[in-house]
């Protein structure tokens, strides 16, 4: 028996229908989606839109459909559904057709944002299940509390997090160090997967930043090294480097020989007098130093004790590579082997490395730099990282004017200073706007080395 017809198959066909209507009037349907973008934005159907841009064809196609020729640049949400109620499709909802026709358009922006969230959290809660300790635990339950935010979506994003959950908990332990490529490629086997133009290395960076207390921003590639360096992974291990004069270095071995050894090249090029430009790579292999005059002692406290032979031992640092050479000069000709120290501006990560260690070998630093706002910034970043350091011949007493006038956005750089001796030195900077130079007090500084 055929069945009756039931008005919500009517219904249904007039739908249909009404769609079939839109898609053939091009003008009116795309009226239509610009209402729809409205609603994701508004949350509601309302508001008005450009008629802007529509062709002559385009026009008498909407003005049959309104019944008259538009008035004005824009047409209301309120006018066009006046227009539709008096067509055959006038006791359907226009915002449902649209619906239908366009289901993509019909989701505010707030709910999809909602939804990506939700997603996002969804497998944050997934990664963090398998790691739910350490940094890498940290870090995720950072993201979960809304501590950390990073605003990339999609299946990079995705892979991107769960890259930078596996490097956090899979990091070098002990005294090992790796380098960044043999690092990613041991965890997923592509050795460019954490490079910082990718959205893991840079993800990674951030997450180092974050798990640091903010410190360093990973925005600057010698931070960015030094996040690694932190973290035990080697990112320029062979072009950065300091320059040293005067030391020998001692590295523990690794069980199950255990027991120190004296790193032969640093002693040698002592005894012979010579610098040694050190990379990277090779201070992260050294663990204690000393003065040249103290390396047997010291090599005998480190087999007894495990511990350095001397605390309090001066180490001499420059900022400038010509007062460098100069002081070196003349230690070279009286045959003294002074720790002396080149840093080459600003600090690289060799630099900490190298500052780190002789701070926990018993070193007091002595640093001396340009009296002008890069090296009095140079000068403070030193005094915050290595506790005993003190300034060399950097004091107001010394500063003396000469004609070269810094310029006040170089000035501005004095603010952030937190040693009290430096920020007084900022003060007559500002004051006399003029620079002072390292070359201007070799003599002070040699007499230091000399005595």
């Amino acid at each position: 028996m055929q069945r009756s017809e039931q008005p919500g198959d009517n219904e249904h066909a007039l739908r249909r229908e009404a769609g079939a209507y839109l898609h053939s009037h091009p003008a009116i349907l795309e009226l239509c989606r610009k209402f729809a973008e409205k609603y994701r934005s508004l949350g509601r159907w309302g508001g008005s839109v450009s008629l802007a841009g529509l062709a002559p064809e385009e026009r008498a196609e909407l003005a049959a459909f309104l019944r008259q020729a538009p008035e004005g640049s824009r047409l209301s949400f309120e006018a066009l559904c006046r227009a539709w109620s008096k067509t055959r499709f006038g006791s359907l909802s226009l915002p449902r057709v649209v619906a239908e026709v366009q289901p993509d358009y019909l989701q505010t922006k707030k709910e999809a944002a909602s939804i990506r969230e939700q997603s996002w959290r969804s497998e944050v809660l997934t990664v963090y299940r398998a790691y739910p300790e350490g940094k890498a635990g940290r870090w995720l339950e950072a993201i979960l509390l809304g501590h950390f935010r990073w605003h990339e979506t999609g299946a990079e994003a995705v892979s991107a997090l769960r890259l930078t959950a596996l490097a956090l908990a899979s990091l070098p332990v002990g005294k090992r160090y790796e380098r960044l490529p043999f690092f990613a490629n041991r965890l997923c086997g592509q050795p460019h997967a954490l490079d910082e133009n990718t959205e893991a290395g840079k993800l990674f960076c951030r997450a180092l930043s974050y798990l640091g207390g903010g410190r360093l921003s990973p925005s600057q590639a010698e931070a960015r090294t030094e996040l690694l360096y932190e973290a035990h992974i080697l990112r320029d291990d062979l072009l950065n480097q300091v320059t040293v004069y005067g030391l020998r270095a001692f590295m523990q071995m690794e069980e199950p020989a255990g027991g120190w050894c004296e790193r032969l090249y640093w002693r040698q090029a002592a005894q012979d007098m010579a610098p040694l430009n050190v990379p990277l790579r090779e201070i992260t292999r050294a663990d204690v130093f000393c003065p040249w005059e103290k390396g047997s002692e010291c090599n005998a406290r480190l087999l007894e004790t495990g511990k350095a032979a001397d605390a309090g031992w001066p180490c001499y640092i420059v900022e400038n590579a010509g007062v460098f050479s100069a002081l070196l000069d003349e230690l070279q000709e009286r045959g003294l082997r002074k720790p002396l120290i080149c840093l080459h501006g600003q600090p690289k990560t060799a630099s900490w490395a190298l500052l780190d260690r002789l701070t926990d070998s018993g070193a007091r630093i002595y640093y001396s730099g340009d009296y002008d706002p890069e090296g009095l910034s140079i000068a403070d970043k030193v005094l915050m990282r290595c506790p005993g350091s003190r300034l060399w011949h950097m004091g107001t007493s010394e500063y003396g004017q000469t004609g070269e006038k810094i310029p006040v956005r170089r000035l501005s750089q004095l603010q952030g200073l937190q040693d009290q001796a430096l920020r007084e030195l900022a003060v007559r900077l500002r004051e006399c706007g003029t620079a002072f130079y390292q070359e201007s007090l070799l003599g002070a500084l040699l007499e230091d080395l000399l005595a």
